[in-house]
């Protein structure tokens, strides 16, 4: 998959409990799932400054990867867009990034 990251941003609502559902179809078009049997999904969240805030390990289930994250862990992105998340498919010696983008974190205001 070199060359073919595709770049897609994100939203979290700080402080709220998070799941982020990706899926991931044929590139046809076609509504069929990608075949992601086998792999894990590592799914990491840097700073500005390039400091990993959350990393995460998901298994797929069919052609979805989902991820979630704690009140806790949301409330660790800053406000506005100012962090950049890599989801990467491993699989046997195998390491590509399949997704990026930028993390826009939002709100905040709750008490916990």
């Amino acid at each position: 998959m070199a060359g073919n990251q595709a770049r897609y941003n994100i939203s979290l609502w700080r402080g709220n409990s998070e799941t982020i559902e990706f899926r991931f179809l044929d590139s046809s078009g076609a509504p069929d799932p990608v075949a992601v049997s086998g792999s894990t999904f590592i799914f990491i969240i840097v700073d500005q400054r390039g400091v990993e805030i959350i990393n995460k390990t998901a298994t797929p289930v069919g052609a979805v990867v989902s991820i979630s994250m704690s009140p806790t862990e949301t409330r660790m992105v800053p406000v506005g867009a100012l962090c950049q998340y890599e989801l990467e498919r491993r699989i046997g010696t195998e390491q590509e990034t399949w997704l990026y983008g930028q993390v826009i974190g939002m709100g905040g205001a709750n008490d916990d």
